[in-house]
This record gives structure tokens, C-alpha cells and sequence, in this order.
């Protein structure tokens, strides 16, 4: 069997690259938005406060009832990120913590058990999972390298890259009920902030 539903997401907003040979924006001075970890210390690998309202938007946009007019979305079964390598250069990285609002330890937790670079063991993973519905976050530059992998219906085709400025999309993948073997791609718009874009199409 595998998931009748899988969900790709990009983290949440991050702050913005470092100059080169500046360890941190915030140490170069460079205007914020800065990262914040969890304690509120600046961290450029974690989220900005943005990315941490959008952290929050995303529990509910997933476990609220349906709405008209509104995109329907299973409670995920599974929760994926990168591993960083282990500990808080994992948990405290904004991959995870994007992930946060919707995880439980005990029931949901957040599994790390793949690094980038090895997106197709992922997805031949996710494939094989049991569950009914799994949610991925990832870095977007390596999101291709996990849908690739993914046998999609050629009717819905899947960008080959995500796009750069955004970080309020969703890519769904439903199991198609005509071909279990396939699935079919739809972009969903988040639409929980202000500023999100409504359009589900690709820039």
C-alpha cells in the first residue's frame, strides 16, 4: 500500500542569505527579518517571526473542518523533515520547526531520517509507508529530487521546480482512484496570511 495522500511543502519564511564570509545577517548588521529560534534568540536557520505565524496557520489550515470555498485537507498521519544531523542542529532548524504546530511527540512526532541529498530514498520510503496521508518539508531548491520520484498521472504534470518566492504553496498528491499506481498533482494555495497569493497556478 501506499499514502492515499502526500503533501509537500516548503518551510516557512526564513530570513535572508548571509553576505558572503558574514557568519550572520545579524552580525553583519544586515536588516531583519531575522531568524528567532524557539526562545526567541536570533538564528539565522531558524524561522522569521512570519515564518513562525505561518507555522501556526498551517496546524489549523490542516485539522479545521471543511469550508466552502475552501480546500479540504486530511490530518496527516506523517510528519517528514530533513535531518541536519541530529539533535538541535535538526529540531532548531526551520524545516522542523515549520512543522511544529501539527506535531505531537507521543502520536505525531516529526521523523528525521533522511539529509538532503537523499530525496529518492525518501520518497521510495513515503511510497511504501502504510499511512494515509503524509506532509514533507523541505528545502524547495530539493523538492523536485522527492516529486520526481513520485509516479504521477501525465495529465497533471508536476513543475520541475518549485518556485522561489513562495512559501505558501502546497503540492498534493491524491492516489487516483481509476490507477492506484499513479497520482494525481494539484497545486493548493494556503492562503493563511496576509500577502498569500489565492492563485493555485505556478508563477
Amino acid at each position: 500500500m501506499a499514502p492515499q495522500l502526500i503533501y509537500v511543502i516548503r518551510h516557512a519564511e526564513k530570513p535572508p542569505d548571509s553576505p558572503p564570509g558574514a557568519k550572520n545577517a545579524a552580525a553583519a548588521g544586515v536588516g531583519g527579518p531575522h531568524g528567532v529560534d524557539f526562545s526567541g534568540r536570533v538564528d539565522q536557520h531558524s524561522l522569521t517571526p512570519r515564518g513562525w505565524q505561518r507555522s501556526g496557520a498551517l496546524a489549523v489550515l490542516f485539522t479545521r473542518p471543511p469550508q466552502v470555498r475552501m480546500p479540504t485537507l486530511a490530518v496527516p498521519d506523517r510528519l517528514l523533515a530533513p535531518d541536519y544531523g541530529g539533535g538541535a542542529a535538526t529540531t532548531e532548524h526551520r524545516t522542523y520547526q515549520t512543522l511544529l504546530g501539527l506535531s505531537d511527540p507521543a502520536t505525531r512526532p516529526i521523523i528525521s531520517d533522511f539529509p538532503l541529498g537523499e530525496e529518492a530514498q525518501l520518497a521510495k520510503v513515503v511510497l511504501a509507508d502504510t499511512a494515509d496521508a503524509v506532509l514533507i518539508c523541505w528545502e524547495h531548491k530539493n523538492i523536485p529530487r522527492i516529486t520526481g520520484a513520485i509516479p504521477v498521472d501525465p495529465a497533471t504534470p508536476v513543475p520541475d521546480q518549485w518556485p522561489d518566492q513562495r512559501f505558501d504553496l502546497i503540492w498534493q498528491f491524491h492516489r487516483s482512484s481509476t490507477d492506484p499506481l499513479v497520482y494525481q498533482f494539484t497545486p493548493i494555495p494556503q492562503a493563511v496570511l496576509d500577502g498569500d497569493e489565492n492563485a493555485s497556478t505556478q508563477p
